[in-house]
């Protein structure tokens, strides 16, 4: 998956201390790894996937808009 929403994902994770690798906006190895590091420091439902939970999460952070329901 890739595109914008992938983009802002990585910079809110960028930006709370998880390296990313290019802000490129495409959801890769090193994209999945990080999201799993930031669902592990947040105390959240550890899968790499940003569902319900953790968009929810992001949005409260970072008001990225996420809905929940396209998971990637």
């Amino acid at each position: 998956m890739k595109g914008s929403k992938v983009q802002q994902v990585q910079e809110c994770i960028f930006s709370h201390g998880h390296i990313v690798g290019p802000i490129d906006g495409i959801f890769g190895k090193l994209t999945y790894a990080e999201i799993r590091s930031y669902q592990e420091k947040n105390n959240l439902i550890i899968d790499g996937i940003i569902g319900p939970q953790t968009a929810s999460y992001m949005n409260a952070q970072s008001g990225l808009g996420l809905d929940g329901k396209t998971k990637f």
